[in-house]
């Protein structure tokens, strides 16, 4: 999320800036980094934006799970981003 355009290793968040500038569209997003990446690069990235999309009034799911940023641990991920995407049931989100 840090990284746009300018294709520099700078923590820019582009993206953040990016978000802030269109009005807001009725989707959710899932977020998930593992406990054991760089903080800088994925996990504080991450939370910020995060932090940015609900300020802009969008749900969002934010999960910490145990591993790194490995095809296998997206596989692990996949279930439950899938089912936070799901309409709602008795009024709470699956995340």
């Amino acid at each position: 999320f840090w990284l746009g355009p300018e294709s520099t290793d700078e923590h820019s968040d582009w993206l953040i800036r990016r978000i802030v500038q269109f009005p807001a569209k009725p989707v959710r997003f899932y977020l998930s980094y593992g406990n054991f990446e760089n903080e800088d690069d994925i996990v504080l990235p991450n939370q910020r934006f995060a932090t940015a999309l609900r300020r802009r009034g969008y749900t969002v799911c934010l999960t910490e799970t145990p591993g790194y940023h490995t095809f296998l641990d997206w596989r692990l991920a996949l279930e439950p981003a899938l089912k936070a995407q799901l309409p709602y049931r008795d009024g709470l989100a699956s995340c």
